[in-house]
C-alpha cells in the first residue's frame, strides 16, 4: 500500500513537472517571437513605360524626402523591380514613398503600412 502511494505521488510530481516545463518553454518561445525584428523590405515594381530614375521614402508626415535611394546611375526599367530596406531606426511601419520617372513625372504613395503592404506597383 505504501509503495502504491509513493508511486502515485511520483507520477503526480512528474506530470506537474512536465506541465510546468511546457509552460516555461511556451513562454520563452512567445517572448522570442515577440522580439523578432520587423521586416521593413518593400518591393517597388515599375509598371510604367519609362524608367524610374529616383526613389525616396521617409517616415510618414516628415515632409522631407532626403536622399535618392537608388544607387548612382541606377534606374528601375519598365517591367523591372527593386527591393528596398526601409528601416529608419524606429519601430514605426508607416512610410511615404515617391518616385520620379525619366519623363519628369512623379508618383507618390503616402501613409503606407510597410509591415503589411510589401509591394508598390508604380503605374
Amino acid at each position: 500500500m505504501v509503495g502504491a502511494r509513493v508511486k502515485h505521488r511520483w507520477r503526480k510530481n512528474v506530470q506537474a513537472g512536465v506541465v510546468g516545463l511546457s509552460l516555461l518553454l511556451a513562454g520563452a518561445c512567445g517572448t522570442a517571437l515577440a522580439q523578432t525584428p520587423q521586416d521593413f523590405r518593400v518591393t517597388v515594381h515599375n509598371s510604367t513605360d519609362a524608367p524610374l530614375e529616383y526613389f525616396y521614402f521617409s517616415a510618414c508626415g516628415i515632409n522631407k524626402w532626403g536622399q535618392d535611394r537608388l544607387r548612382k546611375r541606377e534606374v528601375i526599367h519598365p517591367g523591372g523591380k527593386r527591393i528596398f530596406d526601409m528601416r529608419d531606426g524606429g519601430a514605426d511601419c508607416c512610410r511615404d514613398m515617391r518616385t520620379t520617372l525619366a519623363t519628369g513625372a512623379s508618383r507618390q504613395k503616402l501613409g503606407v503600412d510597410i509591415c503589411r503592404e510589401r509591394e508598390w506597383i508604380v503605374r
